[in-house]
């Protein structure tokens, strides 16, 4: 029985369970956290293939650690599906989103200034300006609509542009011609309030001061990513400390030196991992940030190059066309428009982070620390250390069959863990001091704790390289830490979408490996490289062959076709 042909049960069962036991599940988190707690060796199944008993187990499992709010690895779970189903953290959705919102919003509003007949009096005329007037300041979000200072500020810059008779040809227009006519309308005369604030003559007060709320949003989102990163590396650094000081690999003896079990150090190591996948999407939300500083940091500066050139305009002059001037008062408000969007981009960063700190809390942390103490003192109890050899480690690890064997989809953050450590211990983090290609024919560059591990893993490399997949496919939290939830995710929904089309589904995995398999002689399987004299004995072999070959004008004249380039025979074939 084919696990991928049972994950679809397995998720209706679960989801059931969960219902009838009063615990709130999202259909797709539930989709999500069965289809990556399947591939663990722990939790889920160890092989492709499992029967009733053990599909049994995997429901089990799964209800038993849904409900372990303060479990780790349940939390990185949640923690991953929270960020990787966060659209506004693209600030590209972000503005999909607000437009959207935007236009449900302001239905009403259009209607009821569009709604005025073409003979409407002038009661209904003033009517329909001062819905106008909150129309501008409700579309740009440029302050209080109730604010009385602010709508005759509107009111003024409004009647500077659309007079009485404006206003009367304005209701004469075709509907979609109105609304085509007011969206212009209501950008000029923002653009006219927004260059009135910057004169430092203007009431302030009344308008909201857009670049005073950015630069206090970004000085407090800087402020708490950079404390979150310095309080989560210190907690990474005493959990890998501590997993230093437990476990040893001893590369000449090949052997493993443990002064506790390595499932018991497993704790501590998932830990660890929760803290570093929390650390990396913080490293994430800041390269947002970065981003999004930046683009703040270009609109205030084309706002500043606009009110000068308006001002140049303005310098010397009275009447002055408007085609000459409105469209940099256009431009104002598509720049007000983007600090707007940019503003609510950082609002939307400070929201995520404080959903990612909900699974990082201090209760969590609380028990990390607790977990090291007890460590501390029962490693002090125990005197003799376990020996175990590298052999029996990697027979212990490759039980598992993973589905998937491929690296070439892990995140950069792989590198910064010892490749070596990670395989024999089955997933323990370690920190890597260098990185080293261990393929001529791949550019894939592996972390290892110091230069003898990298020789070791080169010489063995057979081995190293298929545990370690092995190693990395068969554990949930490292498939979250290394990016590869989406990976496999694709991979089920693809071999799902097959079944259903009747289609026979290969057990493999469809990606394709990551290092080309040397096919040399058993003895020369360490030199990944070919011999020179090789290439030599090759390169006079071709060279012979070239030689025995004849040129295509010989071979065109010997047999007497025609030229093709003058449609004529060639010298001493002519005919009369």
């Amino acid at each position: 029985m084919s696990v991928r042909n049972d994950f679809s049960r397995i998720f209706v069962q679960f989801v059931e369970e969960c219902q009838a036991s009063g615990l709130e599940i999202d259909q797709n988190f539930a989709y999500f956290y069965v289809h990556l707690l399947a591939r663990d060796a722990r939790l889920g199944l160890r092989h492709e293939t499992g029967d009733n008993c053990k599909l049994l187990q995997l429901k089990q499992n799964a209800i038993q650690l849904y409900k372990n709010k303060t479990d780790p690895t349940m939390c990185n779970l949640h923690m991953t599906y929270c960020f990787r189903n966060f659209r506004e953290f693209n600030i590209n959705h972000l503005k999909e989103i607000y437009e959207e919102s935007f236009q449900t919003k302001m239905q009403a509003l259009i209607a009821g200034i569009l709604q005025y007949p073409e003979t409407s009096n002038d009661k209904q005329l003033d009517e329909m300006l001062y819905k106008i007037q909150v129309f501008i300041i409700a579309s740009y979000n440029i302050g209080d609509p109730k604010n009385h200072v602010l709508l005759k500020q509107t009111r003024q810059s409004l009647k500077s542009v659309l007079s009485h008779g404006d206003l009367q040809n304005f209701v004469l227009k075709k509907r979609y011609h109105r609304l085509e006519y007011l969206q212009r309308l209501t950008a000029t005369v923002c653009g006219i309030l927004i260059y009135n604030n910057c004169d430092p003559n203007g009431e302030r007060e009344n308008m909201r001061d857009i670049l005073t709320d950015i630069q206090m949003a970004k000085t407090n989102t800087r402020e708490a990513l950079e404390a979150a990163l310095e309080d989560i590396e210190h907690y990474i650094a005493t959990g890998i400390e501590a997993i230093g000081n437990l476990i040893q690999v001893d590369t000449k003896e090949k052997k493993v030196r443990c002064k506790w079990p390595i499932e018991k150090v497993r704790e501590i190591n998932k830990y660890v991992i929760l803290f570093s996948s929390y650390e990396k999407l913080l490293k994430n939300i800041v390269e947002a940030f970065e981003k999004t500083e930046y683009l703040v940091s270009l609109d205030q500066k084309k706002m500043d190059c606009i009110i000068e050139k308006i001002n140049e305009i303005l310098k010397y002059r009275t009447a002055i066309e408007s085609q000459l001037v409105f469209p940099h008062f256009k431009y104002l408000s598509h720049l007000w428009t983007s600090l707007l969007l940019s503003l609510s981009h950082l609002a939307e960063l400070n929201r995520l982070k404080e959903q990612l700190d909900e699974y990082v809390s201090e209760e969590i942390k609380e028990n990390f620390r607790k977990l090291l103490k007890i460590t501390e003192v029962r490693r002090k109890v125990v005197k003799k250390e376990l020996l175990t050899t590298f052999g029996e480690l990697m027979e212990r690890t490759n039980k598992a069959h993973p589905v998937m064997t491929s690296l070439q989809k892990v995140t950069l953050n792989f590198q910064n863990y010892c490749a070596l450590s990670l395989a024999l211990t089955n997933g323990l983090l370690t920190p890597a001091l260098l990185t080293k290609k261990l393929c001529e024919d791949s550019k894939f560059r592996f972390g290892f704790a110091n230069i003898e591990y990298a020789k070791y893993a080169e010489r063995y490399f057979e081995d190293f390289i298929h545990t370690l997949k092995t190693a990395i496919y068969t554990s949930v939290d490292l498939i979250l830490l290394f990016g590869l939830a989406d990976v496999i995710l694709q991979k089920d929904f693809v071999d799902e979408r097959k079944k259903r089309r009747g289609k026979q589904v290969s057990a493999s995995g469809t990606q394709t490996e990551m290092v080309v398999v040397n096919d040399l002689t058993p003895s020369n399987r360490i030199n990944v490289a070919w011999n020179k004299w090789d290439f030599h004995r090759e390169t006079i072999h071709l060279a012979y062959i070239r030689k025995l070959q004849t040129h295509a004008q010989q071979t065109a004249l010997s047999f007497g076709t025609m030229n093709a380039q003058n449609e004529s025979l060639p010298f001493g074939h002519r005919t009369n």
